[in-house]
């Protein structure tokens, strides 16, 4: 196994992380306000509370594929379909 493969899991995790701790910190402004807005249906049209939450939400997904990916990885005998890389 390459370790690109051996890593690929780990290495989405670290990546979304930090894409998520990026998006709260740049975002503290937009997000604060999507939260004191009630938090379901305050995006409207307001382009930074949709960048804020997509970026975030990038963030998360990144984990969770990460997640799925190690778990894939361990639990198929023969491990991720090569073009997953």
């Amino acid at each position: 196994m390459s370790p690109i493969t051996k890593y690929s899991g780990e290495a989405f995790i670290v990546t979304g992380v930090l894409h998520t701790l990026a998006g709260l910190w740049n975002f503290r402004r937009e997000l604060g306000a999507i939260g004191r807005a009630g938090i379901i249906d305050s995006l409207g049209t307001d382009k930074e509370r949709q960048l804020a939450f997509w970026f975030v939400n990038n963030g998360i997904i990144a984990i969770l594929l990460g997640v799925f990916t190690r778990w894939v990885r361990s639990a198929a005998p023969v491990g991720c379909p090569p073009f997953t890389g």
